[in-house]
């Protein structure tokens, strides 16, 4: 029984290595394309210097506080106006429409793009993920051939089995993630 489990687990993996990935020879080739066309670019050097020059800026902004021209200079403001935070800018309402109206619409699409950035930050995090696992499960499958000890090869197997079972699993959840985040798109596209 335990003989019958090891032929389909190597038979389902030599399946998986057959199926899988490019062969060394493909990926050497991309590689040296990739390095031909990158060869009469001038690689930029950034120095500290350069660095020191660059105007520092906060990395999230209170949409709520939009800034004022002098806080965007990086002058601090008035002597009265220290404490006491900037005056919200009102939008323009259509003439009879709801003074609220506008407010809320504005109000859905922050969260629409709230939305779209967390799906896209998901969907990124579980492309990553698959990345990473196909990276080791051909690391597994290089280091499983290389072998000469049975026992050694069992170990290895074992992980390729396992590593395949996540791999297929950050799979499925990438193609939902990427369906939900398309889906979401078509139905609240970005309005400029």
């Amino acid at each position: 029984m335990r003989l019958r489990r090891l032929v389909a687990a190597v038979l389902s993996l030599g399946l998986a290595v057959c199926l899988s990935g490019q062969d060394l020879a493909g990926a050497a080739k991309k590689e040296k394309e990739r390095r031909e066309k990158l060869k009469n670019k001038a690689a930029t050097v950034v120095t500290n210097s350069d660095l020191a020059k660059i105007k520092k800026k906060a990395a999230v902004e209170n949409a709520a506080q939009p800034r004022t021209e002098m806080q965007t200079e990086g002058q601090a403001p008035p002597d009265g106006e220290e404490g006491s935070p900037p005056e919200p800018a009102k939008k323009p309402t259509a003439v009879g429409a709801e003074p609220g109206k506008g407010l809320r619409v504005a109000e859905a699409e922050a969260d629409a793009e709230i939305r779209r950035a967390e799906l896209q930050e998901k969907f990124d995090r579980a492309k990553e993920r698959v990345e990473f696992l196909t990276l080791k499960m051909r690391a597994l499958q290089q280091q499983f051939f290389s072998f000469n000890t049975m026992q050694s090869k069992e170990q290895v197997q074992k992980e390729i089995v396992e590593t395949n079972l996540k791999l297929q699993a950050a799979t499925a959840e990438e193609a939902a993630l990427k369906k939900e985040f398309d889906e979401f798109s078509a139905k609240n596209p970005i309005k400029k």
